[in-house]
């Protein structure tokens, strides 16, 4: 026959040399595209993901901000100031009751609540069927309480402005402002 042994066995060692070489240069290729392409990707879909996220959240505040606004909008068109009810004389505590719940329900503390009547009416077309009342608080609060109690007392269906407002620092607590506030009212004749 004519194959020569010494021969093959010298091929066969020429190709485990080249499947050697093949094989280690897969495993480089592999590992270069592994750290300089699959990895870059993988992190960059990470990232990509919490992008996502922020951005859903974003868009659902804008959402619930916008709904909110096309409340207002359809409140001015209706005349929102309407809605507001002059309380009558005997009513008075318990307008001084409600905005006593609300500094509770809004973690204010009232240290002083006292209703005032106007001598000098301030509007004449309001002095004809009601007297003005000026309502002086003195409060312990932080600035976010605040706040929450304010807007609690516009949005409340009885009729209440704001009258004066001076906010110091109270010096016994870090987180607490010593609040006078003055709200004014009308009360029915």
């Amino acid at each position: 026959m004519g194959i020569n042994i010494e021969e093959y066995i010298n091929k066969i060692q020429l190709d485990k040399k080249k499947l050697i070489l093949i094989g280690l240069i897969c495993v480089i290729v592999i590992y270069i595209d592994y750290s300089f392409i699959l990895k870059p990707q993988v992190s960059g879909i990470a990232s990509a993901k919490n992008k996502i996220k922020k951005i859903t959240a974003d868009l659902d505040a804008f959402n619930k901000e916008a709904s909110g606004i096309a409340v207002l909008k359809d409140g001015e068109g209706r005349g929102s100031s309407a809605k507001k009810e002059l309380i009558a004389q005997d009513q008075l505590p318990q307008l001084l009751e409600e905005i006593s719940l609300s500094a509770n329900k809004n973690n204010v503390r009232i240290m002083q609540i006292t209703p005032i009547k106007d001598v000098k009416q301030s509007s004449s077309t309001a002095s004809a069927s009601s007297n003005a009342v000026t309502i002086k608080l003195e409060l312990i609060t932080g600035y976010h309480d605040l706040a929450s109690f304010i807007n609690e007392l516009e949005n409340s269906t009885k009729f209440l402005m704001l009258d004066g407002l001076k906010i110091k620092r109270e010096p016994s607590a870090v987180s607490k402002e010593t609040v006078s506030l003055e709200l004014k009212t009308y009360v029915k004749k």
